[in-house]
């Protein structure tokens, strides 16, 4: 519900596709995420999608991949991808994995994201 309605709320004529149902209802603020990444912000676009307007794009969100494995605890191989697709191909992607390095102990950085 919150990468489904924060992008829907962020860009309303962006088609998403989500693995699980989309809230029908309005979703409680707590889950909207309407902060940026200044960092990919700062890369430039490739030209050939400079000129792609929103309502070309089809997102596709998977929250929880590797469900069977987070069911087992082998969390590392749990992720949230989420696909960008232009004219039925996929242009970019974003993989997060919430659990990962959750073995390396207390001090160590959990999660990591990685996207292209």
């Amino acid at each position: 519900m919150s990468i489904c309605s924060s992008l829907a709320r962020k860009f309303p004529k962006l088609t998403i596709i989500g693995e699980e149902d989309l809230p029908s209802e309005e979703v409680d603020q707590e889950l909207i995420e309407d902060s940026q990444w200044e960092e990919i912000l700062k890369q430039p676009c490739p030209s050939q999608y400079s000129a792609i307007k929103e309502e070309d794009l089809v997102v596709w969100v998977d929250p929880l991949d590797g469900t069977k494995e987070y069911t087992e605890g082998l969390l590392d191989n749990v992720t949230v991808l989420i696909g960008i697709a232009y004219e039925g191909k996929a242009i970019a992607g974003v993989i997060n994995q919430p659990y990962y390095n959750y073995e390396a102990g207390p001090d160590a950085v959990l999660g990591r994201t990685i996207w292209g």
